[in-house]
């Protein structure tokens, strides 16, 4: 009798000791992935400014060269 609880609580503790283990794990992958999350939102973030300048840009020119390409029509 006295084995079978000693051997049920090493159990108990195994698993306690086990679960800790992938908190502890799974805290540290998270902070891994939030900074990740960080850079590619900052990444993100920095290429759809370069794209609306670019797009604000391409429409500026494309409108300019209408009104340039209207005055030498008429």
């Amino acid at each position: 009798m006295t084995t079978i609880l000693y051997k049920n609580k090493n159990y108990i503790a195994q698993q306690i000791l086990q679960t800790l283990k992938k908190c502890y794990i799974n805290k540290k992958r998270k902070i891994k992935y939030n900074k990740y999350n960080y850079i590619n939102i900052k990444l993100t973030y920095i290429y759809s400014q370069i794209l609306f300048f670019l797009i604000s840009s391409f429409i500026f020119f494309w409108i300019l060269k209408q009104f340039y390409l209207i005055r030498f029509i008429y």
